[in-house]
């Protein structure tokens, strides 16, 4: 009589943890982890310039510190998110240095367009009244002005885009920053155009009509 096969014991499998625990969330970021980062590698916030904790999955790029900050630019980040992953893009190496160059100018020109695009974007928010959104716009605007031209007068009209919706919205000391920022650039490059010296003086107006109001609501208490 034959005895039948006894099964064998098969090792007790675990249970995968669901994608809300490894970091993965359907809105459309992914969770980083930085203790295996070096200061240099460290991407900071699209929105307020800290330490970015959650990136865009799909182009890489995007960083910000917080869920909040994400869902505030995410409405604007996912019309812009295609050219961002562009820019990603690995590209074969060539030994012909016409093609290196060739590739370098068509990079560049991708992020000429992407500021351009930004800075209008912002402009058109904040001529609307938008000043939520407005903010994210005029920072990303600021970042590729940054990258291709270094500290010089095309961030100020993006610095001051944001600067006036955070005076909108009553954050002064946000706009105080941001206005000092352009204003050290106005030092540094005298050669400024007259129309960004104008916008600086409407922005300082601005804060200054703030101020005085802040301080008329403290005299009445």
């Amino acid at each position: 009589m034959i005895s039948p096969r006894k099964k064998k014991k098969q090792p007790p499998q675990r249970k995968g943890k669901p994608l809300s625990e490894c970091g993965y969330d359907p809105r459309g970021f992914v969770r980083v982890t930085l203790l295996c980062r070096r200061k240099s590698d460290q991407h900071h916030c699209e929105l307020c310039s800290t330490i970015g904790r959650i990136v865009c999955y799909k182009c890489k790029l995007a960083f910000y510190c917080t869920v909040q900050h994400f869902l505030v630019d995410k409405e604007f980040h996912v019309s812009m998110c295609d050219k961002m992953a562009v820019l990603k893009q690995a590209v074969a190496f060539s030994p012909l240095s016409e093609v290196r160059e060739k590739w370098r100018n068509q990079r560049r020109a991708y992020m000429v367009d992407l500021f351009l695009f930004t800075w209008k974007k912002g402009e058109a928010h904040l001529d609307k009244s938008e000043y939520n959104d407005a903010i994210p716009a005029a920072m990303k605007s600021v970042t590729y002005a940054e990258a291709l031209y270094g500290r010089g007068e095309e961030m100020i009209a993006p610095l001051l885009i944001a600067a006036e919706s955070h005076l909108m919205l009553k954050r002064l000391n946000v706009a105080k920053a941001l206005l000092a920022h352009s204003l050290t650039i106005e030092l540094s490059k005298p050669e400024i155009r007259p129309l960004h010296k104008a916008r600086i003086r409407h922005v300082e107006g601005l804060l200054a009509l703030a101020n005085d109001e802040l301080q008329a609501r403290y005299l009445r208490f």
